[in-house]
């Protein structure tokens, strides 16, 4: 098989996103993406709330395993993160 020039090339992602029914508007989505070629893999995970009219709260995860074997995402086997932020609106 040929070297792919891109990183998204014969992936597999596989997801669920679970809405609540709420007055929060929570929402919460996890990905689970597997390169085929590679054997990396990307965890995703995100929840967010409104709290009120004007504060939303906002975790969103990604975490990366296996990209030491991936020659396109080599540079990002560290680049794992967890985000967290409380959004104001006006």
């Amino acid at each position: 098989m040929g070297r792919s020039h891109s990183g998204f090339q014969n992936d597999f992602t596989f997801g669920a996103r679970w809405l609540w029914n709420d007055v929060e508007s929570t929402e919460f989505l996890s990905l689970l993406t597997q390169d085929l070629n590679n054997d990396g893999k990307t965890l995703r995970v995100s929840f967010d709330r409104r709290i009120n009219n004007q504060l939303t709260f906002e975790v969103n995860v990604r975490l990366p395993y296996r990209y030491n074997r991936d020659p396109n995402n080599v540079a990002l086997k560290k680049d794992g993160a967890i985000i967290a932020a409380l959004i104001f609106n006006f």
